[in-house]
């Protein structure tokens, strides 16, 4: 369990940006692979790293959570809004269990991929969400 946690952390440490076409998977960005190259392995550095990506990361969830919700009615509204605070409570639970398993500084690190490895995940759901709903099938009949 200890090594695919460790081997987690050190693939979406290595990641690199993919910036493609709208709807592209969402990835880390190219200034997050480099500082973590930078970082020398020291924890606190590649914890800074994390903390500057993770922020960037929190913009796009933000802005893809706006524009899908700006693209429903009312009562899909409601239910994206639900939906999004009970990921946010599920995400950071699974976070802290993820950032406990394997001891010592090396959970801190696997915290942060799985906050990462999350908050990827869902900017590219919401922009999924936000495609779909944007050919007015979200709007209240």
């Amino acid at each position: 369990m200890k090594k695919s946690l460790i081997f987690g952390v050190v693939g979406i440490m290595a990641a690199v940006v993919c910036q493609a076409e709208p709807l592209a998977q969402t990835t880390t960005s190219e200034a997050f692979a480099q500082c973590v190259e930078r970082s020398g392995g020291v924890t606190v550095a590649m914890r800074d790293c994390s903390d500057i990506e993770y922020q960037r990361l929190d913009r796009l969830l933000n802005q893809s959570y706006r524009t899908a919700l700006a693209n429903m009615g009312q009562k899909h509204r409601r239910q994206l809004q639900d939906a999004q605070r009970k990921w946010l409570a599920y995400s950071q639970a699974h976070c802290d269990t993820v950032g406990m398993l394997s001891g010592g500084t090396m959970d801190l690190l696997n915290r942060d991929g799985c906050r990462m490895d999350q908050i990827i995940q869902r900017i590219d759901e919401l922009r999924d969400i936000a495609q779909f709903c944007s050919e007015g099938s979200c709007q209240d009949n």
